[in-house]
């Protein structure tokens, strides 16, 4: 089959790599002029040079959230290194590797932006798109497509009272990259995920105040000097208001506050809609149930991305060589009793797509519907055990079912 992948991120390669060792003919759309996706690192903000948003979120001095050894694809590790939690160079080194290896970059299309995905009455599908360097459209035909873009690339900017009255800075971590911007100013940290609390502890070097402002648990561990704040409820010329009443002068106010999932490329004929980042209908998160031949994949959070999104390509591509069956009927019903029973559990749409806890289920489900091997139960054992400790602590996989560890 001919099939087309859509971003040459770590989603996007695995899919390729899946895809080509399957037997099929594979093309690779890639914006950009690398691989590596959102783990780019540029100090470019805003558009390039083509007019088009910068996708990258990487800052100096990110260090993953997730130990390395929860961040591979099969039978590919990193080099040897008693570090777990490494650097975004690191990262894109791997990535790089993994591209060489397997011989990738020959099926890539640099530079060409997607701007159309239209699905054709037999089943194919109709890429459009622009070769940058040449200002030229380009419409191809497709068996079968894979959109791997991930949801890190549109901004989302809560409302808040009275924002628009700041005469400070402020602006969205995606647009982050360094701390030194901050240097001997008062900054609020709106957001408490990954970006906020990462980003924070970087700042405590170099600004003169630190907030955090946040609701819920913190999940990741922050400096002392961090102050913990609820969240903010007022905003004022040159301070903020928290939700208990107090206050505080700032200089800068950073939103650390996730993303809006966003499919600008895909047709309304596609089928697929987002509602409050749910992307429906999508049957286990993947295919489109109303055109099958079309998987989306890197959508779950709270996971671990590379062997779960490599999962799901592989569940995507044992579907359409015909491994397992599926009616649309079918994916409709278990689709429906799957929406029905978060409901039941006052799940909100956002958190559709959260697997957490659920994982390790929700990837046993996938090998067991699609008949093929399971993944790792290590994976996501080491996933629950870590998420507990600091990012000090070294890891190593021992076999199928062990890891050990090591906080010195």
């Amino acid at each position: 089959m001919k099939i087309a992948i859509i971003g040459a991120g770590p989603s996007g390669l695995s899919a390729a790599k899946n895809s080509i060792q399957e037997g099929h003919d594979v093309d690779v759309y890639e914006q950009t002029d690398r691989i590596g996706g959102t783990w780019v690192f540029t100090k470019e903000v805003g558009l390039d040079k083509y007019g088009l948003p910068i996708h990258t979120s990487m800052y100096e001095g990110l260090r993953t959230n997730l130990p390395k050894e929860l961040m591979e694809f099969e039978n590919f590790s990193y080099p040897e290194n008693k570090t777990s939690f490494i650097t975004q160079d690191t990262v894109i080194k791997y990535l790089d590797n993994y591209t060489n290896h397997f011989q990738l970059s020959k099926h890539i299309k640099f530079n060409h932006h997607v701007i159309k995905v239209d699905p054709l009455p037999d089943d194919k599908w109709n890429i459009t798109s622009k070769n940058l360097i040449k200002n030229e459209l380009q419409h191809k035909i497709y068996d079968a497509i894979i959109v791997c873009t991930g949801n890190f690339y549109t901004p989302f900017v809560p409302s808040i009272r009275g924002q628009k009255n700041f005469i400070g800075t402020s602006f969205h971590s995606h647009n982050y990259r360094h701390a030194d911007v901050f240097r001997n100013k008062r900054v609020v940290v709106l957001g408490a995920g990954p970006s906020g609390t990462g980003i924070s502890g970087l700042l405590s070097g170099v600004a003169k105040e630190v907030y955090i402002s946040f609701s819920g648990s913190l999940l990741w561990a922050i400096p002392s000097s961090v102050i913990k704040k609820p969240r903010i409820a007022l905003v004022k010329e040159n301070s903020v208001q928290f939700s208990d009443g107090t206050e505080a002068n700032v200089d800068a106010i950073l939103y650390c506050t996730g993303y809006t999932t966003t499919f600008p490329f895909l047709s309304k004929e596609t089928g697929i809609e987002v509602d409050d980042n749910w992307v429906k209908p999508l049957y286990k998160h993947i295919i489109n149930i109303n055109h099958p031949t079309m998987a989306i994949i890197g959508i779950t959070i709270r996971q671990c991305p590379f062997p779960l999104n490599e999962f799901q390509a592989k569940f995507f591509l044992a579907y359409i060589k015909g491994t397992f069956q599926k009616t649309k009927n079918e994916m409709w019903e278990e689709y429906n009793q799957e929406i029905m029973d978060l409901n039941m559990r006052g799940v909100q749409k956002k958190n559709y797509h959260l697997l957490g806890a659920q994982q390790g289920l929700y990837l046993d489900v996938l090998a067991d519907t699609a008949n093929i091997t399971r993944i790792k139960p290590v994976i996501h054992r080491l996933y629950m055990f870590q998420k507990s400790l600091p990012k000090t602590v070294s890891y190593k996989i021992i076999n199928e079912n062990e890891f050990t560890y090591d906080e010195n």
